[in-house]
């Protein structure tokens, strides 16, 4: 069976205040409540990137320990404050019922694995996936692939068979670097403007969307593992 396999923030989930929130707050407790940041940049990467490019910009110096304060405090806000404002993008449950018939599905993210299995859990949809997978100590953040070579090899799927969709040209790269199919999700943080110059297979400005080509992923991905399949037979 064909894998789906989802980013969680700007895809699944309407995080975008949430994550702000809980940016403003930890530069406030570390003592930059007036600091200012790209909005949107802090969306769509790490936490360690987001502080660190925030940091030169405003010209200020920075340390390990000032940093590893920053992302205490982020943390600490989105579990107890922030996460109650999190929604599910409209269509979600709706889409995941029909898409799982025909599809295995699972979730590849940023966040740390325990954090989004609690976010998971909160929006009521962890059931619906086979694996949730974040980016835990050990393993390089996106663009570089490694939740997704993790999750492959969690569910026995090979990459030919798989397509992942995600919001942020970072998403776009890794499902590239791993042979996988990409769907950008223009809904997201990013818009659209990024992600068509980074050529994804498909493009859906609603989640809903993905009901409606489903069969044609379906295709294309048995397609690709098909071609896969003759390459290395003919070697």
């Amino acid at each position: 069976m064909p894998s789906l396999i989802f980013d969680l923030d700007g895809t699944l989930a309407d995080s975008r205040q949430c994550i702000l929130d809980s940016v403003r707050y930890a530069f406030d407790r570390i003592g930059f409540a007036k600091i200012t940041f790209d909005s949107v940049r802090v969306t769509q990467q790490d936490l360690r990137k987001s502080y660190e490019e925030t940091m030169e910009q405003n010209q200020i110096p920075f340390n390990d320990e000032e940093l590893n304060q920053f992302i205490t405090e982020y943390r600490w806000y989105h579990e107890h404050e922030g996460e109650a404002g999190l929604s599910l993008y409209e269509g979600v449950l709706e889409t995941l019922d029909q898409l799982r018939p025909n599809f295995g599905l699972a979730v590849a993210t940023t966040k740390h694995s325990m954090q989004a299995l609690r976010v998971l859990n909160k929006l009521k949809i962890d059931h619906y996936f086979d694996h949730i997978q974040g980016t835990d100590p050990g393993m390089r953040y996106k663009p570089e692939p490694d939740i997704l070579l993790h999750t492959l090899s969690a569910l026995r799927r090979p990459s030919e068979k798989s397509a992942y969709v995600g919001d942020s040209i970072h998403d776009m790269h890794a499902a590239a670097s791993m042979g996988m199919r990409r769907i950008g999700a223009a809904y997201g943080f990013a818009g659209d403007s990024q992600l068509i110059d980074h050529g994804p297979d498909w493009l859906i400005y609603d989640f809903r969307d993905l009901t409606g080509i489903s069969y044609e992923i379906l295709d294309r991905l048995n397609q690709s593992f098909a071609e896969g399949q003759r390459r290395l037979n003919s070697q």
